[in-house]
């Protein structure tokens, strides 16, 4: 398996899902409300075997270009969330996967994993950019990537066979530049004042 980086803010850390998040992943990817917006449906057992399995495969591959991580909390190896990016060329890079289950904390949870994530992609991968596409009723994730200076870029639909169903959305994108000038401090309250003093 490569070995990531490190990612780690003073409450979270990111590492690579392995075959014994079993358990842990349990209330993540088996939980509706979890799930709601999600590109699959609730996993059963089987389901979530299977994906870790695919992780811990897509983790050992050269050239890596799918990372999908767990999101641990600091002093606890586990899992509490996940989140993925996908490298799609020498520039760009797409995120997703955002799933945090009811032992992480409600609030900056989401907000700590994406600053980590966007330091894999620009400050270890050297990609320029990376793109979301959030469903139009995710607010909170609308609001969580707006905190990283996320541009609008366009309306979609994402037609999503194993769900059965369309979303309906917007894509979003962030820059390396952006990203840079953010504080070192990834909580909301830090990135909302910084954000302000910008502003003024």
């Amino acid at each position: 398996m490569s070995s990531l980086p490190a990612l780690r803010t003073e409450r979270i850390y990111l590492r690579d899902l392995r075959a014994s998040d079993l358990e842990a992943m349990r209330p993540v990817w088996g939980d509706p409300r979890v799930m709601r917006y999600m590109a699959c449906e609730v996993m059963d057992e089987e389901q979530i075997r299977a994906t870790l399995a695919q992780a811990t495969t897509e983790a050992s591959s050269q050239p890596r270009t799918r990372y999908q991580l767990a999101a641990c909390l600091d002093g606890d190896d586990t899992a509490v969330g996940t989140i993925t990016l996908e490298v799609e060329d020498a520039i760009t890079g797409y995120l997703g996967g955002l799933a945090f289950g009811p032992r992480a904390p409600r609030a900056g949870s989401a907000t700590e994993a994406i600053w980590l994530v966007l330091k894999l992609a620009f400050a270890h991968l050297g990609l320029a950019r990376c793109w979301a596409f959030v469903v139009n009723e995710n607010t909170a994730a609308r609001r969580t990537f707006d905190l990283f200076g996320a541009t609008f870029t366009g309306e979609r639909d994402w037609h999503l066979p194993g769900r059965g169903r369309t979303f309906h959305g917007m894509t979003m994108e962030m820059t390396a530049e952006t990203w840079r000038a953010m504080p070192d401090d990834p909580t909301p309250r830090a990135i909302i004042r910084h954000r302000r003093a910008q502003a003024s």
